[in-house]
């Protein structure tokens, strides 16, 4: 089953298709546009990134072999351009409208905020009441953006671990 990605983040999902073949450009949009998706096709990787600088996407599909640009040697660009930061992911989530902070709170979720950005994104060590707290924002959830999802996900999936105190 194809889940469409407004179901899950409340709005449309952009998806640019990056292919010389204009035929495989055109199969693919029809059928994603057949499922709710919003596509823009790029036929070669030299129009990628002014393209998503233009029109940011959630999604870009890019074909392996072109002339110019390959899909391999376009992926490591866009992430240099575009790169995802968990730690921005869990501030945003942990802010979230819904958990209708206030007062002290408020406060102790700004505390941690302050802690989490002194943080590598690769290694976050909280408290357990820390913790429990970011959990709650994630159960608050209810859809930023694609890689907030992705980061939920993550996040409720993740293996504990024990840290000894010092």
């Amino acid at each position: 089953m194809t889940k469409r990605i407004d179901k899950i983040t409340g709005r449309q999902g952009r998806i640019l298709i990056v292919d010389d073949e204009a035929a495989v450009r055109r199969l693919l949009h029809q059928r994603l546009a057949r499922e709710g998706y919003w596509c823009e096709e790029v036929g070669n990787g030299d129009e990628v990134l002014d393209k998503i600088k233009s029109n940011p996407v959630e999604l870009v599909i890019l074909d392996i072999k072109m002339p110019g640009k390959s899909g391999v040697e376009l992926l490591p660009e866009i992430e240099a351009e575009y790169p995802y930061h968990v730690i921005t992911s869990i501030l945003n989530l942990m802010f979230n409208p819904a958990l209708q902070l206030s007062g002290a709170e408020l406060v102790r979720q700004n505390i941690l905020a302050m802690k989490l950005e002194q943080c590598k994104d690769d290694e976050i060590i909280l408290e357990d009441e820390e913790w429990e707290r970011i959990k709650k924002a994630f159960d608050a959830f209810k859809g930023f953006s694609r890689t907030d999802v992705e980061l939920v996900t993550r996040i409720n999936e993740a293996e504990v671990v024990e840290v000894k105190t010092k």
